[in-house]
């Protein structure tokens, strides 16, 4: 049974930490450390960038990935290493390299950083990256696939449109998936999934020149027209 928060990293860094076994002994009768430890969180740290990512492909992999929500397969796996600057590594290696350490998941369900990796990892990533991060996911992400609009799908790339603040993109894209919706004539509760997760577009400041406005306001008259 693991005692230290069910994560192999957890293990090793505790390894570190004791240079003896009758040391790591010691230490669990006084009390196990946990992830909490804000010791072990920073040995954590140091094992995961310096010892586990210790080349920058393996570091703006795990980076980029950490910032994206839920778990993702190989479109946006591939779009993340297209950032500038690019992955070298390929997708396969780098998933050989650090599943069931600094990568969970599988190809079914997707594969994501895990919690106690997460929140480290964003803070290695700057601001104009996550930007570019975003809009390489989104833009995977609103490709058809043939003639088909996948409205999970693209939900999720206008939703990744807005968090890289390209919102012209997010306006389009809403346009279209709710006019495809309409033309489709799907079952209700179908078109009301889409439009509750659609709804934040009511909320999103006004672009300030006359294109994005105008898609601002052809998404909302769009909406309305669904809701009605």
């Amino acid at each position: 049974m693991d005692i230290w928060g069910g994560h192999p990293l957890v293990s090793l860094s505790l390894a570190k930490r004791y240079t003896n076994l009758g040391e790591l002994v010691a230490s669990v009768l006084k009390g196990a450390p946990s992830l909490g430890d804000e010791d072990l969180s920073r040995e954590v740290q140091f094992f995961l960038y310096d010892e586990l990512l210790s080349d920058p492909d393996s570091q703006n992999f795990a980076q980029r990935l950490s910032i994206l929500v839920g778990r993702q397969h190989a479109t946006v796996l591939e779009a993340v290493r297209r950032v500038a600057p690019s992955i070298r590594t390929s997708v396969g290696v780098l998933l050989d390299r650090f599943l069931g350490s600094v990568l969970e998941g599988d190809a079914n369900n997707g594969f994501a950083v895990p919690p106690v990796f997460r929140e480290i990892a964003k803070q290695r990533i700057s601001a104009d990256e996550q930007r570019a991060v975003y809009r390489e996911v989104a833009s995977a992400l609103l490709q058809p696939e043939g003639n088909v609009i996948q409205a999970e799908r693209a939900i999720s790339g206008i939703m990744h449109s807005l968090l890289g603040e390209d919102t012209h993109t997010a306006m389009m894209w809403t346009v279209i998936l709710v006019m495809n919706a309409l033309r489709e004539e799907p079952p209700r509760a179908q078109l009301e999934w889409i439009l509750e997760r659609l709804e934040i577009i009511s909320f999103v400041v006004p672009p300030v020149d006359f294109y994005g406005q105008l898609m601002l306001t052809l998404a909302q008259m769009a909406l309305a027209t669904a809701f009605q």
